[in-house]
């Protein structure tokens, strides 16, 4: 790091001698508690500290995911929905993310503190995860395979899959 120089030639800020105590430029940090951990370690006064999502997917494979936060600036919308089609693996584009309707939206204390990602964000995973697990259920009963070959990385010949699919 260079200091940068004033009108005059000299270094901005810097004195001409040089206090022998000033070791140079300096950079420090700074290490923000984020969420209020779990419920049962961080309740405080009663209120539980968690959020909650809400994941639907449509026979399109289009999905709609509600949660507890409301976005005032953060991006709420791309990332959760990027979380979801990471988790899932439909497009982030085929995600409606409906965010502060409290008629719809499930349980969730709101948006401060730099607590959304780690912990609605947190929910949202888990909520995709689990509906990841059912599909993967769903079809290996339908293709008629064990759930641990249904997870994308084995193959069912394609004969097999349309005689389920009855796409004769």
């Amino acid at each position: 790091m260079r200091p940068a120089q004033g009108a005059g030639g000299a270094a901005c800020g810097v004195q001409a001698r040089r206090d022998p105590r000033d070791h140079g430029p300096r950079v420090s940090f700074f290490t923000e508690i984020v969420g209020a951990g779990p419920s049962k370690n961080c309740d405080i006064l009663g209120i539980a500290m968690f959020d909650s999502c809400e994941i639907r997917l449509h026979p399109t494979g289009a999905g709609i995911a509600r949660v507890g936060t409301k976005s005032t600036g953060q991006g709420h919308e791309t990332t959760w929905a990027q979380i979801i089609a990471t988790e899932i693996g439909i497009p982030a584009d085929d995600i409606m993310v409906e965010e502060g309707n409290t008629d719809t939206a499930p349980y969730g204390l709101g948006t401060y503190g730099s607590r959304s990602t780690p912990v609605a964000g947190a929910a949202i995973a888990m909520a995709a995860r689990k509906i990841k697990a059912k599909a993967q259920m769903i079809a290996a009963y339908k293709l008629e395979v064990h759930e641990a070959t249904s997870n994308g990385t084995s193959t069912v010949s394609a004969s097999r899959a349309c005689r389920k699919s009855r796409c004769r």
